[in-house]
C-alpha cells in the first residue's frame, strides 16, 4: 500500500515518465491486487448474508442480474480454480506432490492475506511511517 501510494503521488509526472500503456498497467496490477486482498471477505460476507436470508439460490429479477450473477459465479470459480490448479502443478513438476492436497486450504490463506490487508490499511491510517521489519539473524545473536 506504502508503494502503491508512493508511487502515485505524482500521476501525471508518473504517466509522463511511464507511458500510457505502462502506467495503466500499474494500477491494473498494483491497484487490482489491493482491491481484490481488501475485497475478498466481503464477498464471503455477502454469501453468508444471501444464504442467512435464505436468498442464495433465489434466481435473480431482470436480465442484466442474471448476467451480472453468472458472471460473478463463473469468475469465483474460476478464480479458486485456476489458482489451485496452479499450485498443484507447482508442487507436482518439484516433486512434492504430497503438498497437492493443501491447496485446499487455499480460501483460508487468501482471508489470512485479507486481514493482514485490512491490519495494513488501519496501520496505514493511524501510523503511516511504521515500517514492520523482520529481524533477520536474529537467533544467531541469541547464541
Amino acid at each position: 500500500m506504502q508503494t502503491y501510494l508512493v508511487h502515485t503521488r505524482q500521476p501525471i509526472r508518473l504517466l509522463r515518465e511511464l507511458g500510457l500503456r505502462q502506467w495503466a498497467g500499474l494500477h491494473v496490477l498494483m491497484g487490482g491486487i489491493l482491491l481484490s486482498v481488501l475485497m475478498h471477505p466481503l464477498s464471503y460476507l455477502l454469501l453468508a448474508f444471501e444464504a442467512a436470508n435464505g436468498r442464495l439460490f433465489d434466481e435473480p429479477g431482470g436480465h442484466l442480474q442474471h448476467w451480472l450473477w453468472w458472471v460473478a459465479v463463473f469468475n469465483l470459480g474460476a478464480g479458486y480454480a485456476s489458482a489451485m490448479i496452479v499450485a498443484v502443478l507447482a508442487a507436482v513438476r518439484r516433486g512434492r506432490s504430497d503438498l497437492a492436497p493443501y491447496v485446499l486450504l487455499m480460501p483460508v490463506y487468501w482471508l489470512l492475506i485479507s486481514f493482514a490487508g485490512y491490519r495494513a490499511l488501519i496501520q496505514l491510517a493511524r501510523a503511516p511511517h511504521l515500517w514492520e521489519k523482520t529481524q533477520h539473524g536474529a537467533v544467531l545473536r541469541r547464541r
